[in-house]
């Protein structure tokens, strides 16, 4: 959330706070003075006053005069004038001193949210740049470097300053017309200060003139109460001679004293209604006050140190304005600097575009050329493999064809020497049994006739063994044989195919490189 709406808002409160205050303080000194006023100028000592605090005041004066004790009136009016607590915005019942000691301050206060506003602004936009300053200064940063960029970082800390310039003009215009309404400007020159002073003397004069003849003539008689008794008979029998010019004179005072009365009528009634619309007014206000009476309390704890802090306030002011304008100077410098960069930038960005360009189409050209001339060398090295291949695949059907028949022919001579084995080992079996017979009449020799005969069966069994084996062998080497004439079958399609995959691929490619 932006700071500047909530200290403009705190100083429009408290010119808020500020015009109602002082408008229910100068009404309630106009009330007090007017009824002084009335009371001593139609003499009605006998009713007590209105205002509390002026009771007050003429009970403790009347005591201490009838005890034979000097009255300082200023004082005692002063006293209870400034003590008496009045509601302010029908909330708030605070004393009348502090109430104007609050009023006087509130311009002060205006001005110090001001230039808190300043410095926060000040604060931020020296932040603000010091992150531009860093990041502009930051050699990894360089190559995100753009206008884009620049503008935002240059307009960064002018919010900060904006923030301190609204501030400012604010706190300082809320606190002059604080003064105009203090001062009176907007009440005719009748000023909370000139009310108190005018109520103070009408107090006074009240106390010491009026009140102090009525206690005069209320003093209890002394021993010369027989003389005084005598001088006031002579006197009444000189007031009855002269009484009669007197009495004709009376009529005529007494009608226009009717007159009077009846206008005086006029007026109070047209008072009572005022004051009856003025007691809704401060009721409203009352209820209105209730919020505005806590701010008044956090406002007295925080006024004791204030006026210290002005002098040094302003003299940070007349400094942050200083600063201000070398920060400006700085500001231009660092513009112009900036500028400069932009246009070194935007000549070095052509010249690189430039130089790129030619580069680019230099490197075209020798792709072109590099390209004409590899596809030349491919194509031959395709026409030579692909008569390599063909010259590798009749030999490899040559070689398969060789191979088949020396497996036919080798086939053919195991199946001879089997048979002339078999022929051989049954002529020895035959010759064998012949000498059996020969010899089976020796009873003698039968046991070597039996081993000779289990050894010949052995060896039966063996041969026809290893002439089961080498079939089986040779049967394997036929199924080999036939494994790999496929196999080279296989490769030389797969071969075939890559050739025919290169040839298409080379057809799609462009022949030229065309200058974009």
């Amino acid at each position: 959330m932006s700071l500047t709406p909530i200290i403009v808002s705190a100083i429009a409160l408290l010119f808020l706070i500020g015009c109602i205050a002082q408008i229910q303080v100068s009404l309630q000194l106009k009330n007090w003075l007017a009824a002084i006023q009335r009371q001593t100028q139609f003499e009605r000592f006998d009713t007590p006053p209105a205002a509390s605090w002026l009771r007050d005041a003429l009970e403790a004066y009347k005591s201490y005069r009838q005890a034979g004790t000097e009255v300082n009136s200023q004082a005692l009016i002063e006293k209870h004038l400034l003590s008496e607590r009045i509601r302010v915005a029908g909330v708030i019942r605070t004393p009348l001193g502090n109430m104007t000691r609050m009023l006087n301050h509130l311009p002060s206060f205006t001005i110090i949210l001001g230039v808190l506003g300043t410095f926060l602004g000040l604060t931020l936009a020296m932040f603000s740049m010091q992150g531009t300053l860093l990041t502009l200064g930051d050699g990894s940063g360089s190559g995100n470097l753009s206008v884009d960029t620049i503008i935002s970082a240059i307009a960064s800390p002018f919010k900060g300053m904006s923030l301190a310039f609204i501030t400012s003009i604010a706190g300082i215009g809320t606190a002059l017309l604080l003064n105009l309404l203090q001062a009176g400007y907007f009440s005719g020159g009748r000023s909370l200060s000139y009310l108190t002073e005018h109520l103070l003397t009408e107090g006074e004069l009240f106390l010491d003139h009026y009140v102090e003849t009525q206690l005069m003539t209320e003093k209890p008689k002394d021993s010369f109460e027989k003389i005084l008794d005598r001088l006031a008979a002579k006197i009444g029998d000189s007031f009855e001679a002269t009484i009669g010019d007197f009495s004709r004179d009376m009529v005529h005072f007494t009608e226009r004293l009717d007159h009077s009365m009846e206008e005086l009528q006029s007026m109070l009634h047209n008072e009572k209604e005022r004051t009856q619309a003025f007691s809704e007014a401060t009721l409203s206000m009352e209820r209105s006050g209730q919020s505005f009476a806590k701010a008044t309390q956090s406002f007295e704890s925080s006024n004791q140190g204030m006026s210290k802090h002005i002098q040094g306030l302003q003299a940070a002011i007349e400094q942050a304005f200083k600063r201000m304008e070398a920060h400006e100077k700085r500001m231009e410098q660092t513009g112009q600097q900036a500028q400069r960069l932009l246009e070194q930038s935007d000549k070095k960005v052509e010249t690189i575009s430039q130089q790129f360009l030619r580069a680019t189409e230099q490197q075209l050209e020798n792709f072109q050329d590099k390209y004409d001339h590899a596809s030349s060398s491919l194509q031959r090295q395709q026409e030579d493999w692909l008569y390599q291949h063909q010259d590798m695949h009749n030999r490899y059907a040559e070689a398969t064809d060789t191979i088949a028949n020396a497996l036919d022919q080798l086939e053919r001579s195991l199946y001879q020497m089997a048979d002339k084995i078999k022929r051989e080992i049954m002529d020895q079996i035959k010759y064998q049994n012949e000498r059996q017979q020969q010899i089976a009449s020796q009873t003698d020799s039968r046991q070597e006739s039996r081993e000779i005969i289990r050894h010949l069966e052995g060896l039966s069994r063996g041969i026809e063994a290893l002439s089961h084996d080498m079939e089986r062998r040779s049967s394997d080497s036929v199924r080999y044989l036939q494994e790999f004439y496929q196999l080279f079958t296989r490769m030389s399609q797969h071969l075939e195919l890559q050739v025919q995959e290169q040839q298409r691929m080379r057809s799609t490619l462009p022949t030229r490189v065309l200058d974009s």
